[in-house]
């Protein structure tokens, strides 16, 4: 006598249905990790620019706040300014007195630079002219004076922009007021 036995195994449709149903699991797995590998580097090139454009900010805003005299350009997108006297150990010497050098800070085409007798130095690069605060997409201005024919206080304002491998943009943007400590009183 012959005993039946049951074979055991799997229909061609049953593994082409799990294999289709691996490769959905593996596309969608695909494209988060994508996803996720786009905004880690949309993320990193902020946080980036962020650092840089904060950097610049606290140069520019250290070196006015020194300043005894500032004239904004008419366009703002420049500052001219004097620095006091110091002593060898840096320290400023008293009564305040002009060191003699014209310093300037400026924006020439995307860069933001310091002048000096020796020549500028780029202090950021890729400084836009737009406020991406703005719903407009206007135009700001980075330097404003405080009001009064002396100026005693400057906003400065800087944007900067990064562009992602995938050709997409990413802004950064700092603002603060400046106070000039070293302005002489008038009496």
């Amino acid at each position: 006598m012959r005993t039946v036995t049951r074979q055991r195994g799997l229909s061609v449709l049953e593994i082409l249905f799990s294999v289709s149903i691996f490769g959905l699991v593996i596309a969608g797995a695909l494209f988060a990790l994508i996803g996720t590998l786009n905004a880690w580097d949309k993320g990193q090139a902020r946080i980036q620019a962020e650092l840089e454009c904060q950097q610049a900010l606290r140069r520019v805003t250290s070196a006015l706040q020194e300043a005894m005299y500032a004239e904004v350009d008419a366009d703002g997108m420049g500052i001219t300014y004097h620095l006091p006297q110091k002593d060898a150990q840096g320290s400023i010497l008293y009564p305040i007195t002009w060191d003699g050098v014209v310093r300037r800070i400026e924006l020439d085409g995307s860069t933001l630079q310091v002048c000096d007798q020796n020549g500028c130095q780029p202090l950021l690069d890729n400084v836009i002219t737009t406020d991406p605060n703005d719903p407009t997409n206007g135009t700001y201005v980075m330097f404003v004076p405080s009001a009064g024919t002396t100026v005693r206080q400057v906003t400065v304002q800087i944007v900067v922009a990064r562009t992602l491998r995938n050709n997409e943009t990413v802004t950064a943007r700092a603002r603060e007021a400046v106070r000039l400590r070293n302005v002489p009183s008038l009496n």
